[in-house]
C-alpha cells in the first residue's frame, strides 16, 4: 500500500490482493451502498472490493467516479457530524487497476 491519503477526517487508501484476505468491519462491492452502509452501521473501515476488468479506457473512468463519489460522501453533513467510516479501502485485483486509481486518488485527495 503506498499513498494513504486523509480527507476530513477519513484516510483513504488502496489494496491490491484477494477480499478475502483482507481485514476489516465491512467489504462493500459498490462504493455508495457501502459508504451509506458504513456510516449507518457506524464502521470504522470500510472496504470496497471493485470487481473490475483489467481494459485501460473503462478504468479512467470508474476510478474518477469512485473517487468523486468518496470526495462527495466525505463532504456531505452525513460525514461531518459521525465520522464514519474512519478508513475507506479500495481492493483492486491488478496492478493496472492498482496504478490507475492511484493516480486519481493523488490527484483527487
Amino acid at each position: 500500500m503506498l499513498g494513504i491519503r486523509k480527507y476530513r477526517g477519513a484516510a483513504i487508501d488502496l489494496w491490491q490482493g484477494n477480499p478475502e484476505e483482507f481485514a476489516c468491519d465491512l467489504i462493500s462491492d459498490e462504493v455508495a451502498g457501502g459508504l451509506s452502509s458504513a456510516a449507518v452501521n457506524r464502521y470504522r473501515h470500510l472496504a470496497l472490493a471493485l470487481k473490475l476488468k483489467d481494459d485501460p479506457s473503462p478504468l479512467q473512468s470508474l476510478a474518477m467516479q469512485a473517487m468523486d463519489e468518496i470526495k462527495n460522501f466525505l463532504e456531505s453533513n452525513n460525514h461531518a457530524d459521525d465520522k464514519f467510516p474512519q478508513r475507506i479501502t479500495l481492493i483492486l485485483n491488478s496492478s493496472l487497476q492498482y496504478d490507475t486509481f492511484q493516480t486519481k486518488l493523488f490527484e483527487t485527495f
